[in-house]
């Protein structure tokens, strides 16, 4: 959830970590009702960061569109190979 409360006092920054250290792509949707602080959306890219987002309590909704660029895979080098020590 978008709200600027504690313990999350910068909430876009928040997921925008969360994305980069996870490396994946987040939607965060949110409701707009500004008297709780829900007011923000927004797209976070696992290598790019903030892709689009909307914090504004203006009490209306938003559309956000982002490209999302596909992530790249975390080689460990055994891509494609299946190792199993069971019945060994």
């Amino acid at each position: 959830m978008f709200a600027d409360q504690a313990p999350q006092m910068t909430s876009i920054q928040f997921w925008e970590s969360w994305a980069l250290g996870n490396n994946v792509t987040m939607l965060a949707a949110n409701i707009q009702i500004p008297g709780y602080m829900a007011v923000g959306s927004g797209i976070f890219h696992g290598q790019d960061g903030a892709l689009v987002y909307t914090f504004n309590p203006d009490g209306y909704s938003k559309l956000i569109v982002a490209k999302c660029a596909k992530a790249r895979c975390r080689s460990s080098g055994t891509e494609g190979q299946y190792h199993s020590h069971l019945g060994k």
